[in-house]
Formats: structure tokens, sequence, C-alpha cells
């Protein structure tokens, strides 16, 4: 009975490791195949640089994460807008090299980047999953499966 107890325990701890691993592999994977991506994506079709250049990965739990981008309105550059009025002391460029001041914009709304749709239509996320798995079976061979 002590024997089944103990090997239980050495069950559970392995269990354990191997789940402390992935909890601590998963952004370090994260930020190398998911977080390039999503600048590539921006770079790639001439989105706003200082959109782009703020993706990170930032832990939210066990296992788990989130993509994030803290330019001030990339909510609306992700997802688009709808036409709106913008009010305030502006100034923005424009095509000619110029910039303009104004207070008051008829915004005509915006598509949007888009660009989580566009990194899972690349397969980042499946090459994200595929090196997740790579170094989680490195790591059994290397410890828990001796």
């Amino acid at each position: 009975m002590v024997n089944l107890f103990l090997t239980m325990l050495r069950h559970d701890q392995r269990h354990q490791t191997v789940m402390d691993y992935l909890n601590a592999l998963i952004v370090p994977v994260a930020d190398t195949y998911l977080v390039p991506e999503m600048k590539s994506i921006g770079e790639n079709n001439g989105y706003a640089t200082s959109f782009n250049q703020l993706w990170r990965v930032e832990k939210t739990g066990f296992l788990k994460f989130d993509l994030v981008n803290d330019h001030h309105v990339a909510l609306y550059l992700e997802e688009g807008t709808k036409p709106h009025v913008i009010e305030g002391d502006l100034h923005f460029p424009v095509e000619d090299g110029g910039w303009v001041r104004t207070k008051h914009v008829d915004h005509p709304g915006f598509e949007g980047y888009h660009v989580f749709e566009k990194a899972l239509a690349s397969g980042a996320l499946d090459r994200f999953e595929s090196q997740l798995a790579t170094e989680t079976i490195s790591f059994l061979q290397r410890t828990v499966m001796k």
C-alpha cells in the first residue's frame, strides 16, 4: 500500500513538473512565434509603426496569456470604427507631407487592421502550438521519462 501511494505521489509530482514547465514556457514561445508575426503583418501591410511595435505578451494566469497592444487607440485600429466626430486640439499629417490643425473632424470610419485574424490565417498559431509541443516533448524526454 505504501509503494502504491509513493508511486501516485511521484506521478503527481511529475505531472506538476510538466505543468510548471509549460506554464514557464508559454510566454517565451508566444514572444518568439506570435509577437513577431503580429509586427510583421503590420509592417507588410503599411500599418502605423507606433501600433506595430507595441505588441507584447502578458501572462494572465496559469497557462494563460494575452497578446496585448498598448497603443492608445489599439482597439479602434484593430477592429475599426463607424463614422464619428472627433473634437479637440487636433493636428495630423496629410498626404502632401504637411500638417493640418483643426478642432473638429468628421471621421469617415475605418475598417480596422484585423491583425489577429491575419495572424491566424498565416498559420502563426499553428507554429506556436507546434513549437510548444516540440519543446514539451523534449523536456519530457530529458526529465520525466528518464
